[in-house]
């Protein structure tokens, strides 16, 4: 249902939550790959949904599970600078997670663990 919505219904006011909902799905589903084509999807094709920051994080942390780190890395970076608290405040968490993956990646060199549907 939310796979036919979503192609359905392109241009309505869900279209947005329920592109970013398939990528969870596919989480659930342990399908990392069609998830950050999903998250991906939600950043590019909505820009003025207001879960862009965590489609995008989501999408960062995916990478560093598929081996990516680098480029996973390089969208914490991107989490941080185009979401400032003072400009994006329902952001916040999602930039806090990025900074903290960002250091972990310092420590250890890779992303921290998987990501999980409920995280």
């Amino acid at each position: 249902m939310l796979f036919r919505s979503q192609k359905q219904y392109p241009n309505s006011g869900k279209a947005a939550p329920a592109s970013y909902m398939v990528g969870s799905t596919y989480l659930v589903m342990w399908d990392s790959n069609q998830a950050l084509k999903s998250y991906q999807a939600t950043y590019a094709d909505f820009p003025k949904y207001t879960g862009r920051s965590r489609a995008l994080l989501r999408s960062g942390i995916l990478m560093g599970g598929l081996d990516r780190t680098a480029e996973g890395r390089e969208i914490m970076k991107r989490v941080v600078r185009e979401y400032p608290a003072s400009k994006f405040p329902d952001s916040k968490t999602d930039v806090q997670s990025a900074l903290k993956h960002l250091r972990f990646t310092e420590i250890h060199g890779q992303l921290a663990a998987p990501l999980r549907a409920d995280s």
